[in-house]
Parts: C-alpha cells; structure tokens; sequence
C-alpha cells in the first residue's frame, strides 16, 4: 500500500510581503463599473486574480487579453474558486461567474513578469495576451516592426461550415478551408463582430469541431456560417519577432483606423498571423504597402512603488 501526504511542498528563508492581487494599502480605492446594467461577468477564459483585465466591447464581460489600455485590475477579494481537481488554491474566476473585484483605482501587489528590475517611479505595463505586468519608465512598451514597406493586411480565405452556438460555444462540422483563432463569423443570426477565441475539441485543428467565441452569451441554431480571417502579411521583417499576443499600434498608408488596436492570435505560415479585430470593433481594415508596428504590452496609469526582481512582488499605484 502506498501513502501518500499532502502537506506543506516547499520552505522559504524569508516570508513574501504579499500575494498578487492583494491590497497594498487601504488609500481610496474604486470598483470600475459595467457601462451597461448588471455586473461585470468573467469572459469566456475566465478572469485570473492579480492581472490586469480588459471589459470587452459588450461592456458585460472582463478578460485578461484585450487592446488599447486595461480597464480594470484584478484584487484578491475571495472571488476565485479552486476548479483544478487535488489543486491547492486558485486564482481565476470561471468563465460567466460575477467580477465584483475589478478596481480602476488603488494601491496594489503584483508578480513582476519581466526581467527588467522594477525601480521606484517606473510605469507598470499590461501584457496583451495575458494582463501580466512588467516594468519599465515611461514611453517604453515592447515594440516590434513587424512588417517594413511590403507589409500588408487583407482578408484571408474563409472557411465555410455548418454551425450552432449554444452557451458561448460553437460546434462546427463539414469543414471547408481552415477556421482560425481570431476570425469573423458571419452568418444565421450570429451577433455582429463575432469572433472565434480558440479550439475547443476536434482531431483536426481549424475542423470540425467546438470553438468558443465573443461575445459568448448568445444561442444560434444551425446554419450556413462563415469564420474570415484577416492576414498580416509581414513580407520583409524590420525588428524583433512577431509573436501571438502582440497588437497592432501603427501602420503608414492605412486607410482606416481599424486596423490600430488588432491583436495577433494565430499563425498561418512563417510570416502570415491572423489578427482579430480590437475591442469596441466589429471587423480588421485593410492595409496596403505599409510599414506595421506592433507591441506586446502597454504602458498603463499605475506606478511601480516599491522595487522587485522578476517574479518578485511589486508595489503599484494609480496615484504618481
């Protein structure tokens, strides 16, 4: 017979101040408000405590990936439920559960993500793809020119299927073509600026299969629909990397603002990524001919007050 105990895993010389999320003060402080009636609602990934978070264009539900500046901060208010089975605490909301801690202002603890020391008085910037928080002084988000004068953005080729929505999920069969991450559906009664968030189950990826998608409060019987993607075609690369996550922020030549604000969320080929339209947007521009910049993260309101090394707890402020 074989015992096993569960127990204390680990022994640290010196106790932590805090935990991400907790409050590091009890200065005024302030719940951000849903711009419609009812309270905020966890997207369909659920909202993890100690992250910044994004309310999405319906003003109803609060994610941890988005665009533009984060809306909110995620306090450790007893909110989050243990959901992993034998797991010893957890951090995240589940999807659809009531967002009663998200603050716009006040004095917070976070894990610092980046390798770059936080220092008194730097900014705290948001990763967009997960919320977490970096730091850096002022005027210095993560940026990567992703496409010099050849980049382009245009719609790529649809995949066309049979599908239904029921409770935010999607269930797709007699695929044709590829539905990717990030894609537009269209079709039915299919709300406008649908998009796909991620596979859900399906032996083939971008198959038949069930996706989630936003916003994911909505129900649509079967029909004929369709999931566009829009393509950034990086054609010769400046600097850095383009990797998932990372969000539009400029593009010469562009004909509509649209385009600012769209998030990669899927590859296609080695410079071929999906982007998915921003928040607040129903659809991705076109671009032509254009030199495209991208980041990964943005600066935000608060400020690093106390200093930490990577994976350290900081200290951040809204007030300078």
């Amino acid at each position: 017979m074989t015992v096993t105990i569960i127990g204390q895993t680990s022994v640290n010389i010196t106790q932590a101040p805090a935990i991400a999320g907790d409050f590091a003060s009890v200065n005024p402080m302030h719940n951000a408000l849903s711009p419609i009636e009812g309270s905020l609602q966890a997207g369909p990934s659920g909202a993890t405590i100690g992250f910044f978070g994004w309310i999405d264009s319906t003003g109803a539900y609060i994610n941890n990936y988005g665009s533009g500046t984060p809306n909110v901060f995620l306090a450790r208010t007893q909110e989050a439920l243990i959901t992993t089975y034998l797991s010893a605490y957890g951090n995240t909301i589940p999807a659809g559960f009531m967002v009663g801690n998200g603050f716009d202002k006040g004095d917070f603890w976070v894990n610092n993500a980046g390798a770059t020391l936080a220092q008194y008085g730097m900014k705290a910037y948001a990763n967009f793809l997960t919320g977490a928080t970096t730091f850096n002084w002022t005027g210095n988000p993560t940026t990567v020119t992703g496409a010099t004068s050849g980049g382009s953005i245009a719609a790529g080729t649809a995949a066309t299927f049979t599908g239904s929505i029921t409770n935010g999920v999607l269930t797709a069969s007699a695929v044709s073509n590829t539905i990717y991450p990030g894609a537009v559906l269209s079709g039915g009664t299919v709300a406008t600026g649908t998009v796909i968030v991620a596979q859900l189950t399906g032996t083939v990826t971008g198959g038949a299969g069930t996706y989630s998608v936003s916003p994911w409060e909505q129900t649509v019987v079967s029909a004929s629909l369709t999931a566009t993607p829009s393509i950034l075609n990086t054609g010769t690369m400046g600097s850095g990397t383009v990797t998932i996550g990372d969000t539009v922020v400029s593009a010469t030549n562009s004909p509509s603002g649209t385009v600012i604000g769209a998030a990669v969320t899927a590859a296609v080929t080695t410079n071929q990524w999906v982007l998915t339209p921003a928040i607040g947007q129903t659809a991705v521009g076109t671009v032509a001919s254009s030199t495209i910049v991208l980041a990964s993260n943005v600066e935000t309101k608060w400020y690093a007050k106390s200093s930490g090394a990577q994976n350290e707890p900081v200290i951040i402020s809204d007030t300078q």
